[in-house]
């Protein structure tokens, strides 16, 4: 029989809260085949210019909306930048494979960072959800409020 004190030896101490990461959350991205690719030029805070397999792609980060104000588009496209800039990316489609515009709709990882996340975790863009290509849409609102209630990025007071 198990006496007191080994009943107070068995509980478990709280886990403490860890806030997801970009590689976490990075299981909402359909099994897609991934691509690889090298970032060439950063256009702004959602869409980059790709070489892969010798041609280079437009590409539209899904699930990311860009702030329309000339500061904090800046700071959009610095974040972005610093995320990928001349780095060596992976490429995942959800269902469409491109936009209205031509652009090659993906999702992002750099390394371990899930870009698309990240941007809107650190408050650098708005959560936008466009059928079909919704498989992230619950992280990414997440992601978005979590920035909000902190003050990050777009929603810090001026």
């Amino acid at each position: 029989t198990r006496t007191s004190a080994s009943l107070s030896g068995d509980l478990s101490t709280p886990t403490p809260f860890l806030p997801p990461t970009p590689t976490s959350v990075a299981s909402c991205i359909p099994a897609n085949p991934p691509v690889a690719a090298r970032i060439v030029e950063i256009i702004d805070g959602n869409t980059v210019k790709v070489l892969m397999n010798d041609l280079v792609y437009v590409v539209r980060y899904i699930g990311v909306g860009l702030p329309q104000d000339h500061v904090d588009g800046a700071n959009a496209f610095r974040a972005n930048s610093e995320l990928v800039f001349r780095r060596e990316i992976t490429l995942i489609a959800d269902v469409s494979d491109k936009d209205s515009s031509g652009r090659l709709l993906r999702y992002i990882m750099a390394g371990d960072t899930f870009v698309n996340w990240q941007l809107l975790q650190d408050g650098q863009g708005i959560s936008l959800d466009v059928p079909p290509n919704s498989a992230c849409v619950q992280e990414f609102k997440s992601a978005e409020q979590s920035a909000v209630q902190s003050a990050r990025g777009l929603w810090a007071p001026p």
